[in-house]
C-alpha cells in the first residue's frame, strides 16, 4: 500500500489558527497522538469567514485539522480508530462565528519518516532535531495498517493510504491535495 502527505488547498492564502488563549488544551497537545478526553469545544480564529468556507471538506489549520461534517463521516468509516473529532468554534476577527466543523485529533502516530532517503537540515539549536525538511520518503516498514497517521518527526505532517485517496475522491470530498514521495519544495501532486 502507497501512502502520500496531505496538503490543504484553500481558495486563499490563510490559516485557520486555534485559539490557545481559549481553548482547554493547547495546539500542540493535540500533536500528540493522545486522546483528550472531555474538551467540548476547540476554538480557531481567522481573519475573515469567507461566504465558501463550507465547500471545503478540511480547511487549511495551524492545530488540528479542521474537517467538515461529511469529512468526518467517512474519517470515522475508513479510520476509526485513529481519530477523535470535537466540535470546533471559528471566530473571526468582526466576531462571525461558523460552527460546522470539527477539530480532528488524529491518534495514529508513526515513525514512518525515512531518514536514510529524505533531505534535511538538521536545528542549529538542537543537532538531533530535524529542521528543514527538502525531500520526504517514507519508511513502509513503520507503517501499520491505519489508513491516516502523524509523523512522529514532524506532527504537523498528516500521510495518508492510497484507500484514503480512494474513498476521498469517491465521495467528492474538497480541499486537499496529495503530494508523493520526494521533493517538500517542488511536490508531485497525484493526477
Amino acid at each position: 500500500m502507497k501512502y502520500y502527505r496531505l496538503v490543504e488547498i484553500y481558495k486563499r492564502d490563510v490559516y485557520f489558527h486555534q485559539d490557545d488563549q481559549k481553548n482547554q488544551v493547547k495546539s500542540y497537545e493535540l500533536e500528540s497522538g493522545v486522546s483528550s478526553f472531555s474538551i467540548e469545544s476547540i476554538y480557531y480564529k481567522v481573519d475573515k469567514l469567507d461566504k465558501y468556507v463550507n465547500k471545503y471538506d478540511m480547511l487549511p489549520s495551524v492545530g488540528a485539522p479542521l474537517v467538515s461534517l461529511k469529512m468526518k463521516c467517512f474519517l470515522e468509516e475508513i479510520a476509526n480508530n485513529a481519530c477523535e473529532f470535537f466540535p470546533a468554534i471559528i471566530v473571526d476577527e468582526k466576531g462571525e462565528m461558523n460552527t460546522d466543523f470539527f477539530a480532528l485529533n488524529i491518534l495514529a502516530v508513526s515513525d514512518c519518516f525515512d531518514e536514510q532517503k529524505s533531505e534535511y537540515d538538521m536545528t542549529a539549536n538542537d543537532p538531533k532535531k530535524v529542521g528543514r525538511i527538502t525531500s520526504i520518503y517514507f519508511n513502509y516498514q513503520k507503517l501499520g495498517q491505519e489508513h491516516i497517521y502523524r509523523m512522529s518527526i514532524r506532527p504537523s505532517m498528516i500521510v495518508v493510504s492510497e484507500a484514503f485517496v480512494e474513498g476521498y475522491r469517491k465521495n467528492k470530498l474538497k480541499g486537499l491535495l496529495f503530494a508523493k514521495e520526494g521533493s517538500r519544495l517542488r511536490p508531485e501532486f497525484l493526477d
